[in-house]
């Protein structure tokens, strides 16, 4: 939790009430609540030694797979213009200055997961419509949703909800090494590597942007997750091989 996360050179950066700081206290831009990482070295014993053609061959196997998951990170819903009910602000030239959310309000049970072949039948999410759009949002219904939404209003809200009122899109993602170790004589070997990225090639969007200023984006999904210091950068399935040869 925080009043908003960014670097000190920046400027531009505001708070929605500097009379108030408390109201831009929320969730940090970097607050995953859950992140779960589990990785495996699996080695067998058969065949460990390499004696004949059949050890050679079956023996001096091991895998090594790593599984990482994730939950959404906050997400912000900025308001239909730019600043347009925030007061004091030293920068406004963007409600993105002053880390303002749009108030929820009413109780939020949309979820966070794409939904795909949506077709938007309002104003809210029409570019995903077919046969340009993608049909991919994060909302089943993205006009339902947004109507849950109004401006922050000072003097009436006490909060402008952090780094987001919402949650994005959860992820995860499988990676691997195989590798085999080869004995020629007793000090002289090999080991063949085979590292997988991806290993499913599993797709991770990144998260859609949520303004009531632009509807017809609103919650529509366009492109693969970029990567952060936390998540890692979403890439389609590689293989990389080595040879490590010890003597």
């Amino acid at each position: 939790m925080g009043t908003g996360d960014t670097t000190q050179s920046t400027s531009s950066f505001s708070v929605p009430n500097p009379f108030d700081l408390s109201y831009g206290y929320g969730p940090q831009s970097y607050d995953y609540r859950f992140l779960y990482n589990l990785t495996l070295l699996y080695q067998p014993a058969y065949f460990r030694s390499q004696h004949g053609l059949t050890g050679h061959l079956l023996g001096g196997w091991s895998i090594a797979p790593i599984f990482t998951a994730y939950s959404g990170a906050p997400l912000r819903v900025t308001g239909p213009s730019t600043c347009s009910s925030t007061w004091g602000e030293v920068s406004c030239s963007s409600s993105l200055n002053a880390w303002e959310n749009a108030v929820l309000t009413s109780a939020y049970t949309a979820g966070n997961s794409a939904h795909y072949g949506v077709t938007s039948s309002g104003s809210f999410g029409t570019s995903g419509n077919s046969p340009k759009g993608t049909g991919i949002n994060l909302f089943g219904d993205p006009n339902a949703v947004a109507a849950q939404f109004r401006p922050l209003l000072p003097g009436l809200d006490t909060n402008a909800g952090g780094n987001g009122v919402l949650r994005g899109l959860p992820g995860w993602n499988v990676d691997a090494t195989i590798a085999k170790d080869l004995l020629f004589r007793e000090r002289f070997g090999a080991t063949f590597l085979f590292q997988f990225s991806n290993v499913f090639n599993h797709v991770r969007f990144a998260d859609p942007t949520l303004s009531l200023a632009n509807p017809s984006t609103f919650g529509v999904i366009t492109r693969s997750a970029a990567g952060s210091t936390t998540i890692p950068l979403y890439t389609p399935r590689q293989l990389e091989f080595g040879v490590r040869v010890h003597f």
